[in-house]
């Protein structure tokens, strides 16, 4: 519900322009057809809601036929109005609420890891107690707390030592903050 929340700003320009697309072809065709009889276009609302219908393709033939078997010319009207609709604006709408979203997504990536460094930072400074650096036995007990965790992948000896000599970086038996 929040990422829906924070991409509604970005779709605002596009919805406000597909109403407004929706809005002149709704009233071009209750001033074109409204003569005709058609049951779609005898209302702005009525032709409106026959638009957004023609639009998203769900009654898309039963909208202009009766139309276009009025006069053959009537098609470029519903050829105009779904070509440009179908193809830009609903292309551009998709478009832009996934170009949000990724934004939204990376955006709590980045979070995500500036927590985690955060904390990471944080737990070391509570096993050294104040010390310059933290003697790699001293971490040991710290695999054996993670090899209880059911979400984590258990840590064998020979993982631990590579882990352990991986972190010593200096070759000193200890570990600094970087």
């Amino acid at each position: 519900l929040q990422t829906v929340l924070v991409t509604l700003p970005e779709l605002r320009t596009i919805v406000l322009l597909l109403g407004l697309y929706v809005f002149f072809f709704a009233w071009m065709g209750v001033v074109l057809y409204r003569d005709q009889g058609s049951a779609f276009f005898m209302s702005l609302p009525e032709s409106m809601w026959s638009l957004i219908c023609l639009l998203t393709t769900v009654n898309f033939p039963d909208v202009m036929i009766a139309s276009v078997t009025h006069s053959r010319l009537n098609f470029l009207y519903f050829f105009l109005f779904t070509g440009f609709g179908i193809f830009y604006l609903m292309n551009r709408t998709i478009s832009t609420t996934a170009q949000a979203y990724t934004e939204t997504y990376n955006d709590y990536q980045a979070d995500g890891r500036a927590q985690e460094e955060a904390l990471l930072r944080e737990a070391f400074d509570l096993l050294r107690q104040g010390r310059p650096a933290l003697e790699l036995q001293e971490l040991v007990p710290v695999f054996g707390q993670l090899n209880r965790r059911p979400d984590l992948p258990p840590i064998d000896d020979d993982n631990c030592r590579l882990l352990l000599a991986a972190v010593d970086s200096n070759g000193t038996g200890s570990c600094e903050l970087g």
